[in-house]
C-alpha cells in the first residue's frame, strides 16, 4: 500500500494517526522487575548446582558481570535519548 500525497483521503488517514495517542504498555513497579530477577537467578543458581555443581562464588561472579554489561546497555541508551 502506498499512500498518495495529493490525495484528501490518504493525507487525512496520516493526520488522524499522527494525532491518535500512541499505544503505551503500562509501566509496571520495580517490585516487578526486582521479583523477576529474584526467580531468575535462584532458577539460574538451581540449574548450575544440580548440572555443573557449580559454586555459589562463582555464580555471584557471572552475575555481576552481567549487571556490568547489562548496565552499559542502560547508560547507551540514555545516552540516545532512549527511555
Amino acid at each position: 500500500m502506498s499512500l498518495d500525497p495529493q490525495d484528501a483521503e490518504d493525507v487525512e488517514l496520516v493526520r488522524a494517526a499522527l494525532q491518535s495517542p500512541a499505544q503505551v504498555k503500562p509501566k509496571r513497579g520495580t517490585g516487578h522487575a526486582v521479583a523477576l530477577l529474584a526467580v531468575s537467578l535462584l532458577l539460574f543458581w538451581a540449574q548450575q548446582q544440580s548440572i555443573a555443581g557449580q559454586t555459589g562464588t562463582w555464580i555471584a561472579a557471572l552475575v555481576i558481570v552481567l549487571a556490568v554489561h547489562e548496565g552499559g546497555h542502560w547508560l547507551a541508551m540514555r545516552a540516545f535519548g532512549y527511555s
